[in-house]
């Protein structure tokens, strides 16, 4: 058989298949254009607009923007409102406040130890991070303060704009068994990759094969729907300020009534509860006190 009628077959093979997969592609009579349309036709009961190649492919926003809309609809389960659950139904109790020394009183060399466990690492370490959770040259006491005032500015305490999170993740924990599999699980693996190690890509691979076991869950926070996707990890990160808390879960949380979504690690928000420590402002896992504020909208500012 000869180069054409090689090019021939396949050409037929190609519209053949074109047209058996077309009602799947297809809403509306319109085929979808790329990959993420097409994920979205699948799964939503709107047609998103086409989307751009060169915003899905580039920017890390534009790709976070175009998954938000290709997860499944929103169920409704037989599960109460998340405010109306006490800590103990949870199994879940606030952390001690303040629980380490005041920085303010200790020595330079002290507080340079302590920035160095805070710098990226690419050794081996129980505590150290190889992303790091503070710059290369971010010093720690200055932007403790910087948050503070941001935080005192909305009106709120570090616990205020923790607790949300750290709810979440122990509703997770309890209804685990009804969590589904995300099926865009490779997709978020790319996004949460790419968000946190935009500085450091040839880290990339071993990053990317750390991450496994991705599912969601969806409920309501304050009468609003949320879903919340954990993202599980093969190892244990270990809180660099040796309070012996650990945690090895990303996660992905977003409020479905304004569109408002945070990404980042569960481990950031016990550091925020005890330290008010949000990370560095370089950091890829850094949960910006305003961000917060955005996705829980329930927020209002504190009377103590």
């Amino acid at each position: 058989m000869n180069f054409f009628g090689l090019c021939s077959i396949f050409v037929n093979l190609a519209v053949c298949l074109l047209i058996s997969v077309t009602p799947i592609l297809s809403q509306g009579g319109t085929v979808c254009s790329d990959l993420f349309t097409l994920i979205a036709a699948g799964t939503s009961s709107h047609t998103p607009a086409p989307l751009n190649p060169k915003n899905v492919y580039g920017k890390s926003r534009a790709r976070f923007e175009a998954i938000k809309s290709s997860i499944p609809q929103w169920r409704d389960l037989p599960i109460k409102d998340l405010a109306d659950w006490t800590n103990s139904e949870l199994k879940w109790k606030p952390a001690p406040r303040n629980e380490m020394v005041d920085l303010k009183e200790m020595s330079a060399a002290q507080i340079e130890r302590i920035e160095a466990t805070l710098r990226p690492y690419t050794g081996e370490s129980d505590v150290r991070s190889n992303s790091g959770f503070l710059g290369k040259s971010e010093k720690l006491l200055p932007l403790l303060e910087k948050d503070d005032a941001i935080v005192k500015q909305l009106g709120l305490t570090h616990q205020d704009l923790a607790i949300p999170i750290l709810k979440i993740r122990a509703l997770l924990e309890r209804f685990a068994n009804q969590m589904l599999v995300d099926p865009y699980a490779a997709t978020y693996r790319a996004l949460i990759l790419e968000l946190i190690n935009q500085a450091k890509p040839k880290e990339a691979k071993k990053v990317y094969d750390s991450f496994y076991d991705l599912a969601y869950l969806d409920f309501r926070f304050y009468s609003r729907k949320f879903r919340a996707s954990i993202l599980r990890t093969r190892g244990t990160q270990y809180s660099p300020f040796g309070d012996g808390v650990e945690n090895s879960s990303q996660f992905i949380i977003t409020n479905l009534e304004n569109g408002k979504s945070l990404v980042g690690g569960f481990l950031v928000a016990d550091l925020i509860e005890r330290y008010g420590f949000y990370e560095g402002m370089k950091s890829g896992y850094r949960l910006d006190p305003r961000q917060i504020l955005s996705v829980f909208d329930f927020l209002e500012p504190s009377s103590k």
